[in-house]
């Protein structure tokens, strides 16, 4: 029993970090290829003189939505720590990523007033 625990606490990081960084090379490497094929096919309707079709408008996301998670993530934090352990010691870590959700806010705020 205690070698079968010790073998997986060990493993199942290693597997976890091995399995991120693969998911991560697999996206960069799918958007690399579609990357390639989209300019191989531009290439080709010039070659042959056909006209590219306009590309359709890319949606424009929503400028607060990243400083909004944030904050909830910060506020979730917060809590469930100060919850759990009763005392607002380790809770004050929640603050960290708050404040990084302020700063998107009131960067996106800045950027409008601008004019960007």
């Amino acid at each position: 029993m205690g070698f079968i625990a010790e073998t997986l606490g060990v493993l199942v990081p290693i597997v976890a970090i091995i399995g991120g960084i693969a998911v991560a090379i697999v996206a960069i490497w799918v958007d690399l290829k579609k990357g390639q094929l989209a300019h191989n096919l531009k290439l080709t309707a010039l070659e042959k003189g056909v006209e590219l079709p306009a590309e359709p408008p890319r949606p424009r996301p929503y400028p607060y939505r990243s400083g909004l998670i944030w904050v909830v993530i910060g506020v979730g934090t917060f809590v469930s720590i100060w919850v759990s352990s009763g005392s607002l010691e380790g809770a004050i870590w929640g603050i960290v990523p708050f404040l990084i959700g302020l700063a998107l806010i009131i960067s996106v705020k800045l950027r409008k007033e601008e004019g960007d």
